[in-house]
């Protein structure tokens, strides 16, 4: 029941942040409304807040794949293409599939898709980027287009001035 509470407290924020990111004509970056939304809401602990995030990130993950598909569907499928390891609350997730996806999920991305494709038809890799036309027919593209479903394991932001010094390090 727990992970069904933390599911639904998810779709609200993936549902708030639909709705400002309409009202900002569709430019809000994720992590400014994330950090407002959790600022407003302080009751979320820090392993929900890192939960959450890293949720909504999977899902937006997909991209444009799948339009039509349910948001709470949607998640369930950002988190099989993009963890690797298990927890409760992905077996949950695991578990609003319909393909057998908990034992699968610590296994190659090219055999996740190939389950993915078997399940949704309509599925294509290339609908993640939305300009994809645009790529260059040099690009290994299949390999570009997986390169999105994997969570870079650190995000360094640097200070201006200090560029050259974090390079070097």
């Amino acid at each position: 029941m727990r992970e069904q509470n933390r599911l639904e407290h998810i779709l609200n924020i993936l549902s708030s942040y639909k709705k400002a990111a309409a009202e900002n004509k569709g430019y809000l970056p994720l992590h400014i409304f994330l950090q407002n939304y959790f600022k407003q809401n302080k009751q979320m602990g820090s392993r929900d807040r890192r939960l959450a995030s890293a949720t909504l990130y999977n899902y937006f993950r997909l991209g444009k794949a799948l339009p039509a598909l349910a948001d709470k569907e949607k998640i369930a499928l950002g988190a099989f293409l993009c963890e690797r390891e298990e927890s409760p609350f992905i077996n949950f997730l695991l578990t609003q599939l319909p393909f057998e996806a908990k034992e699968l999920l610590n296994k190659p991305i090219q055999q996740k898709l190939q389950s993915i494709q078997e399940a949704y038809p309509d599925f294509l890799l290339s609908d993640i980027l939305k300009f994809n036309q645009e790529l260059s027919d040099d690009l290994g593209k299949d390999a570009f287009y997986q390169s999105f479903l994997i969570r870079p394991k650190v995000f360094l932001r640097s200070k201006k001035g200090f560029d050259k010094q974090v390079t070097q390090e």
